[in-house]
């Protein structure tokens, strides 16, 4: 289990052995990438955006690779400034302040 964020560089982050109510643990690991904003819904999938406005998904999240293995650019026919996560729904919000919900079958 583990905890991400980033910070104002926007470089991303993972905590490891983090307890399931707080984001404390053992060591911050930098991975790769770059957002402005980090989600992390309660399946454990992970979502971003980064400082263009493009919104990714974290792949090959497991007990082995916690981190994941890459960073999947989804494909919106606009940008968002912020996303959030759960129960198989993506929200997403537009620098002019619009929501979108995306099942997740539809990204």
């Amino acid at each position: 289990m583990g905890c991400w964020g980033v910070n104002s560089a926007n470089n991303i982050f993972f905590r490891h052995n983090v307890k399931p109510t707080s984001c404390q643990g053992s060591h911050w690991e930098q991975t790769d990438g770059s957002l402005v904003m980090i989600e992390v819904g309660t399946d454990g999938s992970v979502y971003g955006v980064n400082s263009a406005g493009n919104v990714y998904k974290r792949d090959g999240i497991s007990s082995e690779t916690p981190t994941g293995r890459v960073w999947t650019q989804l494909d919106f026919c606009a940008t968002f400034k912020h996303v959030t996560y759960d129960n198989g729904s993506l929200w997403l919000l537009s620098p002019t302040g619009d929501i979108y919900q995306c099942a997740e079958t539809d990204h």
